[in-house]
């Protein structure tokens, strides 16, 4: 859409207090890339919130991850922001809503990017080490069992490719 990046500012390697780092904040630019993990994300979103900013924020998928967006304090901050994510709600797949709505009865949310990714990669080494009677040992069978996947999974048929990263 145009545009220029007009100043860039880090977040501190340590501690979770933003608030001398959002006071620098230009208010004559028309939006904010936010590129921040964990609860570094939620951190800044809160104090942003608090400072009263209303500057659109643009967010990777760790800034507007369903976590961040039900969470309450933060939820509205982010409001129409605009974000990128491997997870839509709207998959529709039978699979997708039945992983979901087990989800949120066990947690009481959503799935999210940091919930799936994490059952996908258990479900792909349980299939492996099924796939090898549980022996950890050995590891050529075990690597085997792991290129051979095919596994059905909530996003769809995950595999790996030939450069060995996951594929669904």
């Amino acid at each position: 859409a145009g545009g220029e990046i007009v100043e860039r500012m880090w977040f501190p390697e340590v501690g979770n207090d933003f608030s001398s780092l959002i006071a620098q904040i230009p208010t004559d630019i028309d939006a904010i890339f936010l590129a921040a993990g964990g609860s570094n994300g939620a951190d800044f979103l809160k104090q942003y919130k608090e400072y009263g900013l209303t500057i659109p924020i643009l967010g990777g998928h760790s800034v507007v991850d369903e976590l961040t967006i039900h969470t309450p304090e933060i939820g509205a901050v982010i409001e129409g922001t605009y974000g990128t994510t491997t997870v839509a709600h709207d998959i529709g797949t039978e699979a997708f809503n039945t992983f979901n709505e087990r989800h949120i009865e066990k947690v009481g949310y959503p799935a999210s990017i940091m919930t799936l990714e994490p059952y996908l990669a258990i479900s792909v080494a349980l299939n492996a080490l099924e796939k090898v009677g549980g022996d950890l040992a050995d590891v050529e069978a075990l690597r085997a069992a792991l290129n051979e996947t095919d596994l059905d999974t909530p996003t769809g048929k995950f595999h790996f490719d030939d450069a060995r990263y996951g594929v669904v």
